[in-house]
C-alpha cells in the first residue's frame, strides 16, 4: 500500500520498511502477535494522513509554516 501511494518518496519508504520489520516479527513472535498486529494497524492507518501531510508541506512556501508543519509529524 505505502509503496503504491508514494513510490520513491522518503516517507514512503520508511514506512515501508518499518511495517516489512514489524510483519518479520509478527510471523516469528507467538507472544508478541496481538501487540505487532496493533502496531501495523496503527501504521496503516497513519499512512494516509503523514503522506497527506508530507504533501501539503511541499506545496507551502512559508519556511515557518513548513517548520510547524514538521514538528507535527514529529508528534505523530
Amino acid at each position: 500500500m505505502i509503496g503504491e501511494v508514494f513510490a520513491g518518496g522518503a516517507l514512503g519508504i520508511a514506512l515501508g520498511v518499518l511495517q516489512e520489520a514489524v510483519k518479520r516479527a509478527r510471523d516469528r513472535s507467538v507472544t508478541t502477535r496481538f501487540i505487532l498486529d496493533r502496531l501495523k494497524a496503527t501504521i496503516d492507518s497513519i499512512t494516509p494522513l503523514l503522506l497527506q501531510i508530507d504533501k501539503v508541506s511541499e506545496e507551502m512556501e512559508d519556511p515557518q509554516s513548513r517548520r510547524v508543519n514538521e514538528d507535527l509529524k514529529l508528534l505523530l
